[in-house]
């Protein structure tokens, strides 16, 4: 698909695309929007290609990355997502991780933060980062969360208790809420 076949890929028309379509994934604070993703990709572009980057050419690859994400496929490597019920991740280039990506590269993003304008990844990309997650499989103890006495989230398993290492801002659903009403584009009349 090009940014011609999707139309003028304009705000309103990724806002229907969204709205019709209804691509979710498991950390979004909303379902997929096609303009974060636009955004993520602007970002990216300019930061990777500096004078040289043109808009157009995020808006290309943005129509590309969408038309994988509409057909299952994650954008990131192009591995299906997995059937429902299970939901794709939800991709930490943003912040309100409304982006789908496969269970894979929703482990590998942590440890290796690609910017999607690098989308997708290369085979050999995929292969190491497959290698590296076989590396770092163990089997996890069973392990119950509490709040100790100073109020900090712990776990505790046979080993012992262990201060649980949240993140202050996790982005998505879980610092946002989720909201699958229309977006602030959509709201203005856009």
């Amino acid at each position: 698909m090009t940014a011609r076949s999707m139309g003028s890929l304009d705000e309103d028309d990724r806002v229907r695309n969204d709205r019709r379509l209804g691509v979710n994934s498991s950390s979004g604070a909303h379902p997929f929007r096609p303009a974060c993703l636009l955004e993520a990709v602007r970002s990216g572009g300019m930061a990777e290609m500096g004078e040289s980057y043109v808009d157009d050419d995020a808006m290309e690859h943005t129509a590309q990355l969408t038309e994988r994400i509409y057909a299952g496929e994650c954008p990131r490597c192009g591995q299906s997502f997995e059937a429902p019920p299970r939901l794709p991740g939800g991709s930490r280039e943003t912040r309100c991780r409304c982006i789908p990506v496969c269970s894979p590269c929703s482990s590998d993003e942590p440890d290796a933060s690609l910017s999607p304008w690098t989308w997708p990844l290369t085979e050999a990309q995929i292969l190491a980062r497959d290698a590296q997650q076989q590396e770092r499989m163990r089997p996890a103890e069973p392990g119950i969360i509490a709040v100790d006495a100073e109020g900090r989230v712990v776990v505790v398993t046979k080993s012992g208790v262990t201060k649980a290492a949240l993140r202050p801002n996790p982005g998505g659903w879980a610092e946002f809420g989720y909201d699958d009403g229309p977006d602030q584009l959509e709201s203005e009349g856009r």
